[in-house]
């Protein structure tokens, strides 16, 4: 074998570190950018937590989840949703963020449609209206999502006088959690997971208060927490 025969030879997978990961990685994106929606939004996951071979690139899930929404798959759009709430990746936008979970909800996304109950609740990135949050939250809630169903009961507990302002609302609620009330422990969660104004947002205490709302008996802190970890 000449040396010009020898360079043009392929290389083997056995030869290339991680060549398995990296050739799945390189097939999704592919399929991704042939308008295959469903592929768009695993490649926004991927990048988004680092998996199956992907870097962790928020700014990259980004872009695979406005491809995805754009080619209608209504999970990209809860995410992009998310990112652009959160300027997770791209910059924030909370007009943007409310229109494109709109546009989820509208698609059938439950979880889109509690997000944008929060929205509304809060008067963030549009019009503050507390009676179209409260049935996009049970209309969620109805449909099995876990985030709309303890937003509904917040937003009963906040309107029998609970305090609705972020750091009040937490200190109460972590007073509760601390006295081994579940509900408390999981609105603990949903606080750290929406980072209200005031606080700052914090996944990973969110999911610590959600194992204690599980451990302590509320089933709903189960649920979040088995599809939380699933992702």
């Amino acid at each position: 074998m000449t040396a010009a025969r020898w360079l043009a030879e392929p290389l083997h997978a056995r030869d290339v570190k991680d060549a398995v990961p990296k050739r799945q990685r390189f097939e999704s994106q592919l399929e991704c950018l042939t308008a295959q929606p469903e592929a768009c939004y695993q490649v926004g996951l991927s990048f988004y937590f680092g998996t199956n071979g992907f870097p962790r690139d928020r700014e990259r899930a980004a872009d695979a989840y406005a491809r995805g929404c754009n080619l209608g798959e209504s999970n990209s759009c809860n995410n992009l949703g998310d990112a652009l709430a959160y300027g997770d990746g791209v910059t924030r936008d909370v007009e943007r963020a409310a229109s494109t979970w709109e546009k989820a909800c509208r698609m059938g996304e439950s979880l889109a449609c509690a997000n944008l109950g929060y929205m509304l609740e809060h008067g963030e990135g549009v019009r503050r209206d507390v009676a179209r949050a409260r049935a996009l939250y049970r209309d969620a809630c109805t449909t099995g999502d876990v985030y709309g169903c303890l937003h509904a009961d917040m937003l009963a507990a906040e309107e029998a006088g609970a305090p609705r302002d972020g750091p009040r609302a937490l200190a109460h609620w972590r007073r509760a959690c601390d006295a081994r009330d579940a509900r408390g422990c999981a609105f603990v969660g949903v606080i750290y997971e929406d980072g209200p104004d005031g606080l700052a947002r914090d996944e990973t205490k969110s999911l610590e208060a959600m194992s204690r709302a599980c451990d302590l008996g509320e089933r709903r802190g189960c649920e979040w927490v088995e599809s939380h970890r699933a992702q």
